[in-house]
């Protein structure tokens, strides 16, 4: 199965879900607050990323195929994901732990892997400072704008 087709299916299921959410119009809430809005949306940029997957495995089946991530960094994303999941929310303040999260990720999946001519401590400095920003930006968006707090 193409992978494009996973996505667009996990995308639906999650919109179907989101459109079967409770309105909770008998509280007078607005439209904009629904519970299911947030996942809703998500869904459907979920299923329009898998269909543009889809449509790019399709352009570009001529051309050599992508570099592969090994397996075993795969599962070491996944087991740092559980970690975070399990073990790091509601017990560490939000932002580190996803700042913290987010650069293992980048070096287990090569995002510091630079010439090697530059110093080790300039090829760790970038992957930091993108998850750290990241985390922020995350934690601003959730707890000002969406209004959800975050353990």
């Amino acid at each position: 199965m193409r992978p494009g087709l996973g996505w667009v299916a996990l995308g639906a299921t999650i919109t179907l879900g989101a459109w079967r959410m409770d309105r909770l119009e008998s509280l007078n809430i607005e439209p904009w607050s629904a519970p299911g809005l947030v996942p809703g949306v998500l869904g459907l940029l979920i299923m329009v990323f898998g269909l543009a997957m889809v449509v790019s495995r399709r352009v570009s089946a001529n051309s050599d195929p992508p570099e592969s991530v090994p397996w075993a960094r795969l599962s070491g994303v996944l087991a740092i994901t559980v970690l975070f999941v399990f073990g790091a929310l509601g017990r560490l303040p939000f932002i580190p732990a996803a700042a913290a999260t987010m650069f293992v990720w980048m070096l287990m999946l090569g995002v510091a892997s630079s010439p090697a001519d530059q110093p080790r401590l300039r090829r760790l400095l970038r992957p930091a400072l993108i998850a750290v920003i990241a985390a922020l930006v995350i934690g601003h968006l959730f707890q000002d704008v969406f209004l959800v707090r975050l353990p």
